[in-house]
């Protein structure tokens, strides 16, 4: 079982450079590999196939051809297999590269009212459209690097043009009660994703299980006043939690981290209305 973080703990770290480059070579390695097999089972088949055509129905060579065949299809369900796992170590390397962009990038930011995120122990990165953070500078979209489209691909989030990227490395960090603020949104609709920061952290405790808890998303609304709220989420390695703006605001439901159990990353993907450009407007207004 992965450690919990301790009060004034020094910040988790993520892979050391030795281990990324590691697993980069494996991944190279092996998609040479799987291009290799896909490359000599196509030739395999496309042989097979001639000698089928051209053997007479019943004849040993068809007899031949026939074997060849079902020794190519065995090969063929191998190769994805192997495929299947590079993948996964594809995604694997992805996910450790996109841990180590946002640490590398993250700064304490300040909102719009003056709420600074230093005193609840966390860092931020904003891709993209925000209405809420004037620090720090926002990294639009294209500016990204591949790995970390990748990932917001893999779970779903290519489709947001604002993401806020929290980082949570000690076990103060939090998130204080807060209201969504569904102004300024085309959607209400908003999805938030947990990456656990310390490799042990994204495997499950046990076989066939998910990861560890790395914290509890807190809801509560007016009419509850339970140890958890109305209801909690547990957060953990690969989590996507969607929620409504619009409709925890009709309520007043507000969402709160209390603390961090173990260090994570979270990117909060919402759709934000584009306005016109002025000049655009006129034109059309004029028009």
């Amino acid at each position: 079982m992965s450690e919990l973080l301790a009060k004034d703990q020094p910040p988790a770290k993520a892979e050391p450079p030795s281990r990324m480059r590691a697993l980069a070579e494996l991944v190279v390695a092996r998609e040479l590999e799987d291009a290799k097999m896909l490359a000599v089972n196509d030739a395999r088949l496309r042989a097979t196939k001639r000698g089928s055509e051209l053997a007479a129905p019943r004849s040993d060579e068809a007899l031949i051809a026939k074997a060849e065949l079902a020794s190519v299809l065995e090969d063929c369900d191998r190769a994805v297999v192997e495929c299947g796992k590079t993948l996964a170590l594809r995604r694997q390397l992805g996910e450790a590269q996109t841990v180590q962009w946002v640490l590398h990038n993250a700064e304490h930011g300040r909102a719009a009212g003056g709420v600074g995120t230093k005193d609840c122990k966390r860092r931020m990165v904003l891709i993209g459209r925000q209405h809420s953070w004037q620090t720090p500078k926002m990294v639009p979209f294209e500016e990204l690097p591949s790995y970390v489209l990748s990932v917001l691909t893999d779970y779903g989030l290519q489709d947001f043009n604002g993401v806020l990227v929290n980082v949570f490395e000690h076990r103060e960090s939090r998130i204080p009660k807060t209201c969504e603020r569904a102004e300024g949104l085309a959607s209400g609709t908003f999805k938030t994703l947990s990456l656990a920061i310390r490799p042990e952290d994204r495997v499950p405790a046990v076989e066939g299980g998910r990861p560890p808890t790395l914290s509890r998303l807190e809801f509560r609304g007016p009419d509850n006043n339970g140890a958890y709220g109305s209801a909690y989420m547990e957060l953990y390695h690969g989590k996507v939690c969607e929620l409504d703006a619009h409709a925890h605001a009709a309520v007043g439901r507000t969402h709160e981290v209390r603390e961090t159990l173990r260090p994570r990353i979270s990117f909060t993907c919402r759709q934000f209305r584009v306005e016109p450009e002025a000049g655009a407007k006129r034109k059309r207004e004029g028009a």
